[in-house]
């Protein structure tokens, strides 16, 4: 692996627009990960792409429901692309006999230097989850609308 002036040297050389897009996508997962109570990071070598991946993925219950998001970023060595998905699960009826439903909304997309842009998509919907107490243990079934801008 290379250490972070590589990687950062790397990110100077590729597009502006999409240069941009990621040290905007990194700054906002530094703070949401430095903010967050709960997250994971992982860092794995995949090889069938032949390149290093790092995932951060982060799930926080609050008063109104839940938030969930990953994001993996491919390096060969420079940074190659990166893809996100961010979800958020709305109850305001907590204290009602369908506490045990909340609205979901979602948002998938991402970067990549050599196809361009994924198709970005939007989910809402539905979604009949429970949990434990502590959160340690969760389920959820959710029948969601899935819109793909330009398709």
């Amino acid at each position: 692996m290379q250490d972070c002036n590589s990687i950062i040297c790397n990110l100077a050389q590729t597009p502006i627009k999409l240069k941009q897009t990621l040290v905007a996508l990194l700054t906002t997962m530094v703070l949401s990960v430095c903010a967050s109570k709960a997250q994971n990071i992982q860092v794995l070598y995949d090889t069938e792409r032949d390149c290093v991946t790092s995932t951060v993925e982060m799930f926080r219950p609050d008063g109104l429901g839940s938030t969930y998001f990953f994001v993996d970023m491919d390096y060969t060595p420079k940074v190659q692309g990166a893809y996100w998905e961010i979800s958020r699960e709305l109850c305001f009826w907590k204290n009602s006999k369908f506490s045990w439903m909340s609205i979901h909304l979602e948002y998938d997309g991402g970067l990549n230097n050599t196809i361009g842009s994924f198709n970005n998509s939007w989910l809402a919907g539905l979604t009949y989850s429970g949990h434990s107490k502590d959160y340690s243990k969760t389920w959820s079934l959710s029948a969601m609308y899935k819109y793909i801008p330009d398709t």
